[in-house]
């Protein structure tokens, strides 16, 4: 609004510099007049005598017109991102299957919601009841993690898969987004990458050699990195050792085995 004002403030200014200019044209009859419904443009200003009927038919309208304009823009966003708010989320409130849609290593993150919720819920653990994790954090769902959660507390289905696909996408895929720029890897391997970044945290993961290597094309270098990644508080987890790299029979693959496979 105060870029408008300072606009109009300078018309006005070039109306009184350059009145006589205008008076002139006015004597020659050469105003032009575009007629739109009880208003009418007229195309230079008569006379100074029709000044106020200037700002009257003219600006007061025309003000009134950008506001309108400016009104329905911010009406459009809100719209828009309404719907891309709906994507995410199903009737129940709980965000939606097709997952987030983000690109990570050039793959649309919305393809990979189905294996990405079985891969990292089988891991994780699913808890419907609050619990203290391994590192001593008050932990929920598919490894909620919240310090004003209350041991003890539970919640429904539909919050815990709401709580994981805020996560993967807040924690995951955003920092994931904009760190990896190899455009090339495969779904599998993205799979792989999102679940350790999941269990991690996505500052640690942008920081990483996995992920230099990763954007270096050297994927499969990348990959053997995972075993590293077995400590919490600097004592070796052997949960971790299995969800990275031993597996366990009957869960899917460890990140590790799974990272490789999308080279095959």
């Amino acid at each position: 609004m105060d870029t408008i004002k300072a606009a109009f403030g300078r018309l006005f200014l070039f109306l009184e510099d350059n009145m006589s200019k205008l008076e002139h044209i006015a004597s020659t009859k050469a105003a032009l007049t575009i007629s739109g419904g009880s208003l009418a443009w007229p195309f230079v200003v008569p006379s100074p005598d029709q000044y106020a009927s200037f700002l009257n038919l003219i600006v007061v309208p025309t003000i009134g017109a950008l506001i309108a304009l400016i009104t329905l823009l911010i009406k459009a966003r809100q719209f828009w991102r309404g719907r891309a708010a709906a994507f995410h989320e199903d009737e129940s409130g709980a965000v939606s299957k097709r997952g987030i849609g983000l690109i990570v290593g050039g793959v649309l993150t919305a393809t990979l919601a189905t294996g990405q919720w079985a891969y990292t819920s089988a891991w994780e653990g699913y808890e419907n009841c609050v619990y203290l994790d391994s590192g001593g954090y008050p932990t929920v769902g598919v490894g909620h993690m919240d310090p004003s959660l209350k041991v003890g507390e539970c919640y429904s289905d539909a919050q815990i898969e709401a709580w994981f696909w805020q996560d993967m996408e807040m924690k995951v895929d955003r920092p994931l987004s904009r760190c990896i720029t190899n455009e090339s890897l495969s779904e599998a391997t993205v799979t792989a990458v999102r679940d350790w970044t999941f269990n991690v945290g996505g500052g640690a993961a942008c920081r990483s050699t996995l992920v230099r290597l990763l954007n270096a094309g050297q994927v499969r270098e990348a990959c053997e990195q995972l075993p590293r990644w077995v400590y919490v508080k600097g004592m070796l987890l052997r949960g971790l050792e299995n969800r990275r790299w031993r597996g366990l029979p009957g869960m899917p693959l460890s990140n590790r085995a799974l990272c490789l496979s999308g080279l095959q």
